[in-house]
């Protein structure tokens, strides 16, 4: 473990930038110095194996552990095996770096632009089947939340037109209710809710049970709110 948090940690950071070094020391040594290299020295000889062998080797053993599905798409591996030496690598490298710049200078966010297309084992009118049956599922329970919290506010409302709570509390109450009408994008609603919230403060008496022509108003304006909770986006 301590040798895979020193791989992790120190050497896959540092790589990146090694590993472009080696291609302006050599260009140094061979037009600046004029040296002659020894393509044959042992420690060289077997890195550069060590190196070149890398690459199969990893995409023999990841063949070996992946999955059936995965297993079956033998091109797929082929092909990282081709890219691999001719540029590929170093194209993650690139990216390796650039994130440690990034991460200097304070920048987090990252700009990824969408795949042209899709897998050939899902077309693109699966994806965007299974993204709208997602969202309508979401949406769906983000519209069942506000219903439940819309009735529990007309709930309310009704215990204050029955004298069990207080004028702020069915104030209150409304307040939320107009917001949740406005979710629903019940226009006739809202206004609905706020008529009553605009009674609730304006009526006399200023506290306590509202009067005859004021109480008989809230109940028909609840009446239209409570039409609005269960019409409002089923």
């Amino acid at each position: 473990q301590k040798l895979g948090v020193l791989h992790l940690l120190v050497w896959r950071e540092i790589y990146p930038w090694v590993s472009i070094q080696i291609l302006p020391i050599l260009a140094f040594w061979m037009l600046h110095q004029r040296r002659s290299l020894q393509w044959t020295i042992p420690i060289f000889v077997a890195t550069t194996i060590f190196t070149v062998t890398v690459g199969p080797v990893q995409t023999y053993f990841a063949y070996r552990q992946a999955e059936p599905t995965v297993r079956a798409h033998r091109r797929w591996f082929v092909a990282y095996l081709l890219a691999c030496p001719l540029g590929y690598v170093e194209l993650k490298n690139l990216i390796g770096r650039i994130a440690q710049v990034k991460e200097l200078l304070r920048e987090h966010d990252w700009r990824v632009t969408p795949r042209g297309t899709a897998a050939d084992d899902e077309p693109t009118e699966v994806l965007e089947a299974v993204a709208t049956r997602e969202r309508h599922d979401t949406l769906g329970r983000v519209w069942t939340q506000h219903r439940t919290n819309a009735r529990r506010r007309l709930a309310m409302l009704d215990a204050f037109l029955a004298g069990e709570i207080g004028r702020e509390q069915a104030l209150d109450a409304t307040r939320r209710l107009a917001t949740s009408l406005r979710t629903f994008g019940s226009t006739e609603g809202w206004h609905a809710a706020n008529a009553a919230v605009e009674l609730l403060r304006h009526a006399e008496p200023a506290d306590g049970p509202l009067g005859r022509d004021a109480d008989a108003e809230l109940r028909n304006i609840r009446d239209a709110m409570a039409r609005a909770v269960e019409a409002g986006q089923r």
